[in-house]
């Protein structure tokens, strides 16, 4: 009983913990880093944010990802993705998994991202969420989402996605959180990348967030972002070693303290044949 009633005391102070309950929360750790603007990717975690970044993909990428809430043991987010990029598309797979013994939530996702255009590409999502308390029993309730990513201009682009759009339920009075969000991202030079966020799930204000990344040295970046609703400021690093992604960061709550994040991911070699 501790447990769940400090989970519910988490889940008020810190807006809904990203919208949990189902809704897409392992982005990795340069999302992490970047103030949670995750919706302008264009890598595997696009899995997470926007599909139709999947469209990108040049070759086989294949990630882990954790998070710690708060530095509390028992909030741990933990999650693993595949892309397989085709001529025909992009297409993957997720499982995630958050909470503990006594409360958990389970996810796998079927994605796929394509591209329409050389400046236009669609995705969408999926889902199957599985809520289990031990004392209540299971319940499973089936989603999707829908994006889409493009490249106005060289140096600006622009994605949208929404989750969860006809606001199926978990339980009765339930919903899954409804989530809409638009994004930016301008280039001002090879090394530098500037996010720009609105989020809006439903039933609560919206959110807007900024991230930047600034490649120090060819395998270094730092990143840094802001978010409000709750205030919360996030940094991090990236290494990016041949083959294999390591991005670690973490985010800080004005009350609630530092969430951790990791994130390592394996991006096999190019293949000519897709641009």
């Amino acid at each position: 009983m501790y447990k769940l009633l400090l989970i519910f005391f988490i889940s008020v102070l810190a807006y809904p913990l990203n919208a949990q309950n189902g809704s897409p929360i392992n982005n990795g750790g340069r999302t992490l880093a970047m103030g949670n603007t995750g919706v302008v990717n264009r890598d595997i975690t696009s899995i997470y944010s926007n599909q139709a970044g999947l469209a990108y993909l040049t070759s086989i990428q294949a990630g882990v990802f954790g998070s710690r809430r708060f530095m509390v043991a028992d909030i741990n987010s933990l999650g693993a993705a595949f892309a397989y990029p085709t001529s025909s598309g992009t297409f993957g797979v997720d499982v995630n998994y958050y909470g503990f013994e006594g409360f958990n939530q389970q996810s796998i996702g079927l994605n796929y991202g394509r591209k329409l255009f050389d400046k236009l590409a669609i995705g969408g999502k999926a889902l199957v969420n599985t809520t289990a308390i031990p004392e209540y029993g299971n319940t499973s309730t089936f989603t999707f989402a829908l994006g889409f990513y493009s490249r106005l201009l060289d140096k600006l682009h622009v994605a949208g996605h929404i989750f969860n759009p006809i606001r199926m339920d978990i339980t009765i009075n339930e919903p899954l959180p409804t989530n809409l969000r638009i994004g930016l991202t301008y280039f001002p030079s090879k090394k530098t990348t500037l996010n720009f966020e609105a989020e809006q799930v439903l039933d609560y204000d919206m959110r807007i967030k900024a991230g930047m990344e600034y490649q120090m040295i060819e395998q270094v970046y730092l990143r840094f972002g802001v978010q409000n609703e709750p205030v919360q400021a996030s940094f991090g690093i990236g290494f990016d070693i041949d083959y294999l992604k390591i991005d670690v960061a973490s985010q800080y709550h004005q009350v609630l303290g530092f969430t951790p994040g990791i994130s390592v991911i394996y991006n096999g070699k190019p293949n000519r044949k897709l641009k």
